[in-house]
């Protein structure tokens, strides 16, 4: 019984452990007029930083 519980342990575990491994891709789209299209760039480089950070 004590096998039984220890195996299902390291089951369970194992599972957690795989599942956070997942990796996501987002893709946004922006239509920016031509007369702000250096603050966008320029917030997206902000971001971008903080984006990397997490």
């Amino acid at each position: 019984m004590k096998r039984s519980i220890c195996l299902l342990l390291i089951l369970l575990i194992g599972s957690f452990s795989y599942a956070q491994n997942e990796t996501y891709l987002i893709f946004e789209f922006m239509k920016v007029d031509n007369d702000q299209e250096q603050f966008y760039y320029e917030t997206e480089e902000f971001w971008e930083k903080i984006h990397q950070e997490r």
